[in-house]
């Protein structure tokens, strides 16, 4: 039937006779119609931006004092290689010009307030100034991003296939990846790697590839107060092009990826997360997730951990 001749044997079945049933009947069911349309859109957008585990309803782990220290030159890690750790000459500077002084006093009530004072003669970094009452306040160096820095772990269910032996694992080099923040406001904060990555068969069935990222040239998050962390809300990342390349005939989408993450924030390590994703939607496009919950939290985990590192 033609689809006119059809609307008009439906007029004249409810709207001449019927005119306030049809208009009813039809906004009926382009309500229907919409609702079912909505319903789809929100699980697609779900699929599409998985959220962080714990972002929302737990507070994300503070490492504590027995935690290996993150990767450097004179301590190598066995998942992420210390090159990928590499600072630029201004991170340097800053951490090398970051210098603490302690200085003992007396509290209204006579108890000894071990504070840390901002000095040009001190010899501590990363230390705040921490008042009688156990408050903490950040000044100087530490109340701003002197480095942030990000290590991405993804396990990728793979064909069986032989697992390495227990060691550190390879070094690959030539393929780059960016990851970035975006703020409430839509403005993007890139995050890139020295176009190096650990790359290593962890079982028969899981490939881990290990990312080390630093802020890109342009990034002007670094020198801003820490609070303007609190602005973040999402996390960008695409693994496509980079899976297509290194692992095009090895990988397996029934089973999901796991990623961990970590962040630190001037060497101190304020975020420990992971998630699960859909392996087909990883290999197929960018994924964004919400952190809005975790960075809100993030001067004060900071906080903290300084707080705890300045203890005797």
């Amino acid at each position: 039937m033609n689809p006119i001749d059809w609307l008009v044997w439906l007029y004249g079945k409810w709207f001449t006779s019927h005119p306030v049933a049809g208009y009813f009947t039809l906004l009926a069911c382009a309500g229907l119609v919409l609702a079912v349309l909505w319903l789809r859109a929100i699980d697609k957008y779900h699929e599409q931006h998985p959220p962080i585990a714990g972002a929302d309803n737990s507070k994300p782990t503070i490492a504590k004092p027995q935690t290996p220290p993150r990767p450097t030159r004179e301590s190598p890690s066995k998942e992420f290689d210390p090159k990928a750790q590499r600072a630029t000459p201004a991170q340097e500077s800053k951490k090398d010009t970051s210098k603490l002084e302690n200085k003992k006093g007396e509290t209204s009530n006579g108890a000894t307030d071990r504070s840390v004072k901002i000095g040009p003669n001190s010899n501590v970094t990363n230390s705040p100034i921490v008042t009688g009452d156990g408050n903490v306040v950040l000044s100087g160096p530490e109340a701003r991003i002197q480095s942030l820095d990000f290590r991405i772990a993804v396990d990728v269910p793979t064909v069986t296939m032989p697992a390495n032996k227990p060691g550190d694992p390879d070094m690959s080099v030539g393929i780059q990846s960016i990851i970035g923040l975006f703020d409430l406001q839509k403005a993007r904060y890139r995050f890139a790697t020295n176009f190096q990555f650990t790359d290593f068969q962890t079982t028969e069935t899981t490939h881990r590839y290990g990312f080390s990222y630093t802020p890109e040239d342009g990034n002007d998050l670094v020198g801003r107060p820490i609070a303007v962390l609190a602005q973040i809300d999402k996390l960008a990342f695409n693994f496509s092009e980079f899976l297509k390349t290194v692992a095009a005939n090895k990988i397996v989408t029934d089973r999901p990826t796991q990623l961990s993450l970590t962040m630190s924030l001037n060497s101190v390590a304020v975020m420990n997360t992971s998630m699960s994703i859909r392996t087909e939607l990883l290999v197929n496009g960018q994924i964004t997730t919400d952190v809005g919950g975790v960075f809100s939290q993030i001067e004060s985990i900071y906080k903290e951990a300084l707080k705890q590192k300045a203890r005797p």
